[in-house]
């Protein structure tokens, strides 16, 4: 488990720090997108990460955020079922206008999210999926 929570602290600190386009923007929110199974089978792993998730970006937000803008996250629950996770995304894309997403757990999801996330051109990091696509 602590690997995976490491994991996800890394790819979110990866994202946040690798796009420079975030030093020209006004003192507005980064508004991240999360989507993970915070219900269903494998909530105790979504809900794991999302806490690590959380606490690094208290981390970040606490030291100024990203070039004196703070993060925000939205939360969306997959529950594990793609066409939820689907629909999380589109819903992260489209009224949150998120930069990027988080998300999920699981290959299924992934993988359906991918087609979304290519569309709109937000980056989608995965903690955990296996497939070989």
């Amino acid at each position: 488990m602590k690997r995976k929570l490491m994991t996800a602290l890394i790819l979110v600190l990866a994202v946040l720090f690798a796009v420079p386009a975030f030093a020209e923007l006004p003192k507005a929110p980064v508004k991240i997108g999360v989507v993970l199974p915070t219900s269903g089978a494998i909530a105790y792993d979504g809900n794991l990460a999302l806490n690590g998730i959380k606490m690094a970006v208290d981390e970040i937000n606490s030291a100024g955020g990203i070039h004196g803008n703070e993060i925000q996250l939205f939360v969306e629950d997959s529950a594990g079922i793609p066409a939820t996770a689907v629909a999380a995304m589109e819903k992260l894309v489209g009224m949150e206008e998120v930069v990027a997403v988080i998300g999920d757990f699981g290959s299924s999801c992934t993988l359906a999210m991918m087609d979304v996330a290519q569309r709109a051109r937000v980056p989608l990091i995965t903690p955990v999926s296996l497939a070989p696509k």
